[in-house]
């Protein structure tokens, strides 16, 4: 099921997968727990409903800032791979 994500050594292969979460998704955070990448939450800006139809999971969110898909990932570090997956 993949390694938990260290804050003492991160893998690069944790700094590639996020920089391809951020061309997707232009507003991400990155949670953390006791020296491990929890969550990584991820948001883009929608301007219309046909935005998020067909959409399998994710949360809407609307604040002062405007409305946005938000989605959650959990990442797991998988060394064999040497790749991060989400679990």
């Amino acid at each position: 099921m993949g390694q938990t994500i260290s804050t003492y050594k991160i893998p690069p292969a944790f700094w590639k997968w996020f920089d391809d979460l951020k061309e997707k998704y232009p507003y991400v955070t990155i949670e953390l727990n006791r020296n491990e990448i929890v969550l990584c939450r991820a948001r883009r800006v929608i301007s219309s409903e046909q935005e998020i139809e067909g959409l399998a999971f994710g949360k809407v969110v609307r604040d002062a800032s405007g409305t946005f898909l938000e989605r959650t990932f959990r990442p797991k570090y998988f060394p064999q791979a040497d790749e991060v997956r989400v679990v």
